[in-house]
């Protein structure tokens, strides 16, 4: 018989995960609807490869591992895929085998440790043209079995048999699985993945996530993440939410149902400015993306008795990770950033009045020191009159007439060489200047 072509179910993401290895002990149950005995037998022709052939089985897990497929080959052994889908239809797990023999052909899956949760899909894809034949059994059908086209197209067992020779008949396939009682898959990771989860006291960096850990069904565990964490020099991580809506950074979790959670952070960066002068603004942790607006004052007072003259700094721009020649500009936090400002002195007004209050201290000074000289200055000492020896005696002189004089003014007399009135108390004549 040929079949239509089929095709594979896209892989679904989060519905399925790889399990722990199964308690030590647990014996597989075996799932089977078929009774055996191949009444009939399916293979693919070229135009069929890429579909498959399915049974949908029901586990009495809730959460069931698989630890193995069969199949009944009735004829032409060759390669084909094992195929794992779960109930909506979607791969979960593949990989390609190839029987050597007729009968019954065991896949073990154990090591692949591959989970699902309620009904399952056992499947045998098609990889090989008319290879191999896949057994049927008609006698007590279950509706179970289904044909996929490469199309994406599902058929009932019984639609492709009227299709291919008229006949009216159901059967089921014969695909069987092993299973065991598999455990919750609770799947923890971080976005952006720099920083880490506590579970249940263990910390988990995020390089090791996202990780994914099996759980008892029932039992409880808690997980942790901190409010702020600080990354590289001038970045931090600030925690908004897990990504089922809860703000909650300590919080406990219940292995009731597949899960994954994925803790949410921001990223936020650090603006730092450098400046002397001029109360910047604006320094401080932004988020990432968004636009940080810092400002400086564009003139501020110097320092000391030149300010209180007239003394400034005058802001000249930004230099770093922005170039700007306003005294408030806008940079990107696309990153950490560094803005310095630069500045010049003016002090011209400052040293013209120092200049000023120079002149007049020397002005004032030299005021000062004149008047205290003309206060200050000292009469001159009048010299000691030096005796004049006595005449030696001689002959008798007659007397010669005195000549009549007019008394000098009181406080003065007359200079003994030229007869100039002059003051009482100098001792050099003022016209002469010859010695009294």
């Amino acid at each position: 018989m040929w079949l239509t072509s089929f095709l594979m179910v896209v892989i679904a993401a989060g519905l399925i995960s790889i399990a722990s290895t199964p308690a030590m002990g647990q014996q597989p149950t075996e799932l089977a609807y078929d009774d055996g005995h191949a009444e009939a037998s399916w293979y693919k022709t070229a135009t069929g490869v890429g579909g498959f052939d399915a049974v949908r089985f029901t586990s009495p897990f809730d959460f069931t591992q698989i630890a193995a497929v069969k199949y009944y080959i009735r004829d032409k052994p060759g390669t084909f895929n094992v195929l794992i889908l779960d109930s909506g239809r979607s791969s979960v797990f593949e990989k390609a085998v190839t029987p050597t023999a007729t009968g019954w052909f065991t896949v073990d899956l154990s090591s692949d440790k591959v989970l699902v949760k309620g009904e399952f899909y056992g499947a045998m894809k098609w990889t090989v043209a008319e290879a191999p034949q896949l057994g049927a059994d008609e006698s007590k059908p279950d509706g179970r079995s289904f044909f996929a086209d490469a199309d994406g197209t599902w058929s009932t067992y019984r639609e492709v048999k009227l299709s291919v020779d008229k006949q009216d008949k159901d059967g089921d396939l014969m695909i069987r699985t092993e299973v065991i009682q598999g455990s919750v898959p609770v799947t923890l990771g971080t976005e952006p993945n720099n920083v880490g989860v506590t579970v249940d006291g263990t910390l988990y960096k995020g390089t090791d996530l996202p990780k994914t850990f099996t759980w008892d069904p029932g039992s409880t565990h808690t997980m942790q993440v901190e409010a702020t964490v600080e990354g590289e020099p001038g970045v931090r991580y600030v925690f908004v939410q897990w990504s089922d809506g809860s703000k909650e950074t300590s919080r406990t979790v219940t292995a009731t149902d597949i899960l994954t959670l994925t803790a949410t952070f921001k990223t936020r960066f650090e603006l730092k400015i450098v400046s002397a002068y001029g109360s910047p603004q604006g320094a401080g942790w932004y988020d990432s993306g968004t636009d940080a607006t810092f400002t400086v004052a564009p003139t501020v007072p110097d320092d000391g008795v030149l300010g209180a003259l007239g003394g400034k700094r005058i802001f000249q721009g930004w230099k770093g990770d922005v170039a700007s020649s306003s005294a408030s500009a806008t940079i990107k936090m696309n990153g950490p950033k560094t803005v310095e400002a630069e500045w010049t002195a003016d002090d011209s007004q400052a040293y013209m009045i120092l200049g000023g209050i120079g002149a007049a201290v020397a002005v004032i000074i030299a005021v000062a020191l004149l008047m205290m000289r003309r206060r200050g200055t000292p009469a001159k000492a009048t010299a000691p009159s030096i005796p004049v020896p006595p005449p030696m005696p001689s002959a008798p002189v007659a007397p010669a007439p005195r000549p009549t004089t007019t008394p000098a003014p009181q406080g003065f007399k007359y200079c003994v060489h030229c007869g100039a009135t002059i003051p009482k108390v100098v001792i050099f004549c003022q016209k002469c200047g010859k010695k009294q």
